[in-house]
């Protein structure tokens, strides 16, 4: 079990046009549990739905870009990706739906299915103060995902993860 928390800088490219990055490479991130977490290369995200006029003290693309790669896929998804082991031991959702779609999940299985939209909001605020130790701006993007964030979270939920845009990586959601 580790005791650190290790988060690289995520490997981006700007989408021409848009407000917008993808990934170029998969971006791992290692919880203090030891728990591996896998954002896949192409994945595209604003980081964080920042109203602009706040860009000056809360950047999306600053301090919370870490903790908004996770929560962005959690939100669209439902679900987190972590390299399958069959030593570890995983919920019976996650279980399911790695076994309703094997060619879909490969190698990785989808953790934390199952979970609500309060623990990727949670998410976001402990990856964000875990990379950048900026309490109050990952608690101030927790407190506007806990009050608005249900509206998001409702889309992807009965759209599924096309709901705003055409970035699922062929994935599902949940």
């Amino acid at each position: 079990m580790s005791s650190e928390m290790i988060i690289p800088e995520p490997r981006i490219e700007t989408i021409r046009g848009e407000m917008r990055v993808r990934l170029i490479e998969d971006w791992r991130i290692v919880l203090k549990c030891g728990l591996v977490l896998i954002v896949p290369k192409g994945f595209e995200t604003d980081f964080a739905s920042v109203p602009r006029w706040l860009w000056p003290v809360m950047s999306p693309m600053g301090d919370l870009r870490y903790g908004g790669i996770i929560h962005d896929f959690g939100y669209q998804h439902g679900y987190l990706l972590s390299p399958y082991s069959p030593a570890q031991v995983y919920n019976l959702a996650s279980c399911h739906l790695r076994a309703k779609r094997p060619d879909e999940f490969n190698e990785n299985i989808p953790v934390f299915a199952g979970k609500e939209q309060a623990f990727f909001d949670w998410m976001l605020k402990y990856v964000t103060i875990c990379a950048t130790g900026k309490a109050i701006k990952a608690n101030a993007a927790y407190l506007a995902l806990r009050l608005f964030g249900w509206i998001v979270w409702r889309k992807y939920r009965k759209r599924g993860p096309s709901a705003f845009n055409r970035n699922s990586l062929d994935l599902s959601g949940v």
